[in-house]
């Protein structure tokens, strides 16, 4: 029931260990590097074991099997990249990216691959990091995988900080490209295809959380690599006027009609199962907007978005309001646009 560290197998051994004796109770036992103070040496560990406890779960286990072990094996989790099936790569490594989730403290790109490859989000500003993903590409190019091009699903600087760094040709979308500071070679239209993987995957602008945002969808698996339409933990900020709700809604909605497989997003754990997750995501957002609405009845007068936010979110704490209230906006511009709410000098009103 224990693998020992000096065992050393393979993940997809441990994983295939699983599906054939699905009665066992895994644990992973090992060590940790000899570098930096115990305490950042324990936490970096605990990121490790939870990430390979993350692959083992999407490719292999149901997650009651598996304990998060307190030391994993450098040589488990330090590999460069995970494999999480055919044609999609993880990046990893002790990424100090700050994010809302842990996962992104692991993410430097999304890789689409099989004999080419293309880096999707390389977003890690420091040439440290950087480095460590070069030299993850150097390795995958001598298993005959080659890095071919840069892939943004839109400008924001956790997703483009490492994009001129790897001296690749960088693709996005004709909105992203406008509001980066570097040149982007090819225009990435709604639609395009991008004929690596074993099946080839679409590109699909879904505006809403930035003007230019583009998804990734496998074809045939429908697996997606989502960016910032989806988190695999709570939700995703729309902040006007780059966010726009009534088009996040419209994007939530032309995903779900594409019936999605496994979700990858950014920031959070791979979401299994992408269609229940998606209809969530629109049923939270619809709820706040009743809330919305609530808020500007209860008001009796025109009322700024501040005034608004106590009422339209009962479940925030009073020290988060300034980021609700932004989100809190981004649902008034989309009611002022349909007819349902009325604004003058700031100021908010219900019809």
């Amino acid at each position: 029931d224990v693998i020992r560290g000096e065992s050393k197998p393979s993940l997809d051994q441990i994983g295939q260990m699983l599906q054939q004796h699905p009665d066992l109770k895994l644990t992973i036992e090992g060590h940790t590097d000899d570098v930096g103070d115990a305490a950042s040496n324990q936490t970096l560990s605990d990121k490790r074991a939870a990430a390979v406890r993350q692959f083992l779960i999407s490719n292999y286990v149901n997650p009651w099997i598996v304990d998060v072990p307190i030391f994993v094996p450098l040589s488990y989790t330090f590999m460069g990249y995970f494999a999480f099936a055919a044609g999609r790569l993880l990046a990893s490594g002790p990424w100090r990216t700050r994010a809302p989730y842990w996962w992104m403290e692991f993410l430097l790109g999304w890789m689409l691959a099989v004999w080419a490859l293309w880096v999707v989000d390389p977003g890690s500003p420091w040439p440290e990091e950087q480095a460590i993903l070069r030299e993850t590409l150097e390795r995958l190019a001598e298993e005959g995988r080659r890095a071919v091009g840069v892939l943004l699903t839109h400008h924001h600087l956790d997703h483009t900080g490492g994009a001129k760094a790897l001296g690749l040709p960088i693709a996005a979308t004709r909105e992203t490209a406008a509001m980066v500071d570097f040149a982007v070679d090819r225009i990435v239209e709604d639609g395009a295809r991008f004929d690596v993987g074993p099946r080839g995957w679409r590109a699909l602008h879904l505006p809403g959380h930035t003007r230019g945002h583009l998804c990734l969808r496998e074809e045939g698996s429908g697996a997606v690599v989502a960016g910032d339409l989806i988190a695999g933990v709570g939700t995703v900020i729309i902040d006007p006027p780059e966010g726009d709700m009534k088009d996040y809604l419209a994007s939530l909605d032309r995903l779900l009609g594409t019936k999605p497989g496994c979700i990858y997003p950014a920031h959070g754990p791979v979401v299994p199962g992408g269609v229940a997750k998606l209809e969530e995501y629109r049923e939270h957002r619809l709820q706040r907007e009743e809330l919305v609405i609530g808020s500007l009845k209860q008001a009796g007068r025109a009322a700024t978005p501040s005034e608004l936010v106590p009422a339209a979110y009962p479940d925030v704490k009073p020290d988060l309001y300034p980021l609700a209230e932004r989100s809190l906006l981004a649902h008034l511009h989309k009611l002022v646009r349909e007819g349902r709410a009325t604004e003058r000098e700031g100021r908010y009103s219900g019809r």
